[in-house]
């Protein structure tokens, strides 16, 4: 499976400020197929080792994550 694709920062401007921003990915999830079956502990320490690239924001974003499907 390819792991290329794009992400794309969408910036409105009126000519004097930001009046929107979007982003937009056609990069592959393949952390699922990863985390699938794990458990959530094992989940969220596995996470750091899989993005080399802002791991701690990663990290962050998944244990919110667990939390919001958890109910916390």
């Amino acid at each position: 499976m390819s792991t290329e694709g794009q992400i794309q920062l969408k910036i409105g401007w009126d000519g004097r400020q930001i009046t929107a921003a979007a982003v937009v990915s056609t990069r592959p999830v393949l952390a699922s197929m990863v985390l699938e079956g794990r458990s959530v502990q094992d989940a969220r320490a596995l996470i750091r080792r899989l993005y080399s690239v802002c791991s701690e924001a990663q990290a962050a974003a998944a244990a919110l994550a667990c939390d919001l499907a958890a109910g916390v």
